[in-house]
């Protein structure tokens, strides 16, 4: 019986700052000095003034169809698991360690680990036995990072900490909240169970023109498209939704779906 599985990375960190309504920036290569200054203006008499930017980070989040999913993990170099056929696109990573060349394309029916390519790196799975994966899907995640003036920690926006166990994962309709995207939204959205007592237990999955749709949740995109959207029906983040929703939709058992979180 099939079941939809995403599975989430952000590594390596890939740090942005939207510095208007046109432009990312991306400064995850930056020193803390220089990030720091982005915040900063001086003022009259070398008084400093704090500049709000809106923090984000990009991760790489992938939606899988089959057998319900244990355990992920990425491979190392060495793994005798990056030997098993290879799931979805092929990987010039995979290629460069010769691991996977010349295996059969596809899966092994009943086989208890498969390997899928995630971020441009081998993902070992780990399922139930109950068949092979049928379907890998690659977004590209959005997530706010640090504060508005450049904090982490405790002043930073909530995540959803990493944790070798998945999450669960519900369709959720009509959310009030995420109606506000915009007129005529249907607030549909995937609600996120196991998170901290907390903020992390209000963190949803829903479409994101802009980082400034989000505060604790997550936003797929079409992979690699990080540019700014247009708030309207039917812009990408909406659409890489819709596929979501569609692939749980025509799962046996939608109420099972999950969500592992990564960080590295």
């Amino acid at each position: 019986m099939p079941v939809v599985t995403l599975i989430l990375t952000r590594f390596p960190l890939e740090e942005f700052l939207w510095m208007s309504r046109n432009e990312y920036r991306e400064v995850e290569t930056m020193s803390d000095a220089e990030r720091t200054a982005l915040y900063e203006v001086k003022r009259p008499h070398n008084k400093v003034a704090h500049v709000k930017h809106l923090s984000g980070r990009w991760g790489s989040l992938a939606m899988v169809t089959g057998p319900k999913i244990t355990k992920a993990a990425f491979a190392s170099f060495s793994s005798p698991l990056a030997r098993l056929p290879l799931v979805g696109a092929p990987l010039s990573t995979a290629h460069m360690l010769g691991q996977v060349a010349g295996l059969v394309a596809g899966t092994l029916a009943g086989a208890t680990t498969q390997t899928v390519a995630l971020a441009g790196r081998l993902l070992e799975l780990t399922t139930d036995g109950s068949g092979p994966i049928t379907a890998v899907t690659e977004y590209t995640s959005m997530e706010r990072y640090r504060s508005d003036s450049g904090q982490l920690g405790g002043h930073g926006y909530v995540m959803l900490h990493p944790q070798a166990i998945p999450y669960g994962l519900t369709v959720e309709r009509g959310n009030s909240v995420v109606k506000t995207l915009r007129t005529g939204h249907s607030g549909d959205c995937l609600r996120v169970h196991g998170g901290k007592a907390g903020p992390e237990q209000g963190i949803l999955i829903h479409e994101a023109p802009t980082i400034d749709y989000l505060i604790g949740c997550i936003s797929p995109r079409p992979k690699g498209q990080k540019a700014p959207m247009k708030n309207e029906p039917g812009n990408p983040s909406a659409v890489a939704m819709q596929e979501i929703f569609a692939a749980i939709g025509k799962s046996t058992q939608p109420r099972k779906s999950s969500l592992f979180v990564m960080d590295w």
